[in-house]
This record gives C-alpha cells, structure tokens and sequence, in this order.
C-alpha cells in the first residue's frame, strides 16, 4: 500500500513542480506591462487577467503538494504531550472532516468549470476579457488533487494507528521528523 501512496505523491509532486513554471510566464507578462505602461505608454489590456490567472493557478497547483510537505499553517501544542495513537487519531478525525469539504468544494469547482466550459462565460473585467472555464479548469484540478492528498495523509495515519507506528511530524519543507 505504501508504494501506491509514494506513487500519488509522486505524481502531486510533479504537477506542483510544473505549476511553478507558471511564475515564468507571470514574471515576463509583468515584464511585458510594465514597459509597455512606462516606456511606450500604453498599458496592455492582458497584463492584469494574466497576473491573477497565473498567481492563482500557481497557489492551486501547489496546495496538495503543501499538504504532502506539512507547509500548511497549524497550531501544534499537544502533539508532545498526546501518545501517538492518539495523535493518529486527532488527525484522522481532522483529515476526515476536512476531507469532506474539500471533497464537496471539489465537486463544485467541477460543476462551476462545466457550467464556465459550456456557457463561454468571461471574466467581465478588462478589455481582454477572456473566458473562464481555464481558470475554473485549474481549481478544480488543484482542489481534486487536494482532495487526493488528504486522502493518502488519511490512508497513512489509519495504518499508522493499526500498526501502532509512531506520529511522524512533518516540518514543512524540512521534511519529516519523528515526535
């Protein structure tokens, strides 16, 4: 079971990592804006919708591979003083409940995305005005890997606890260390 989790990992992995060539485009579109707005005066019409297609796509890629690495902002007061099945289970309880709603968040970025998809629905925002449904496409992609990834940290901490392995503390990108 363990090298199926190492392999969705891994593939969470590697779209993050392709997420973040986005910043090359969002740096050169920035670029772009700016020399355009104070050397040629004449601002793009795309610069604007690009920044926050790129920025947000860039976040949503990476959230699963956040959780996979531990990044996301937590409180831990009680991890030391708690056994590890009972840290086992605080965090089955927390992935199950929080898996439920990324879970439905999910399912409705999917419907927004069809919806965005098959109406040509555009952004309104700027001259450009580009359609949406990439950008829908994204989130729904980024939330459904989210989704993923919760169920794999899941998947582990249940094992964990039937095996009565110890609570493995992930440290952001400094990775794992046992508590």
């Amino acid at each position: 079971m363990e090298n199926v989790l190492i392999r969705i990992e891994t593939g969470i992995r590697w779209v993050a990592y392709a997420g973040t060539l986005l910043v090359i485009p969002l740096m050169l579109s920035m670029l772009t804006e700016v020399i355009s707005r104070y050397v040629f005066v004449s601002p793009t019409l795309w610069a604007y919708e690009t920044a926050y297609f790129m920025t947000g796509s860039f976040f949503l890629l990476g959230v699963a591979f956040t959780l996979q690495v531990g990044g996301h902002v937590k409180v831990d007061l009680m991890t030391e003083i708690f056994p590890d099945s009972v840290n086992h289970l605080i965090y089955i309880i927390g992935y199950t409940l929080t898996g439920i709603f990324v879970a439905w968040t999910t399912f409705r970025l999917t419907e927004s995305f069809l919806e965005t998809f098959h109406s040509g629905e555009t952004t309104g925002e700027s001259a450009w005005n580009p359609v949406l449904w990439p950008f829908r496409l994204v989130a729904a992609v980024g939330f459904g890997l989210f989704t993923v990834q919760i169920a794999v940290e899941l998947t582990r901490h249940i094992i964990r606890l039937k095996n009565g392995d110890p609570f493995v503390k992930k440290d952001g990108l400094l990775g794992e260390k046992e508590s």
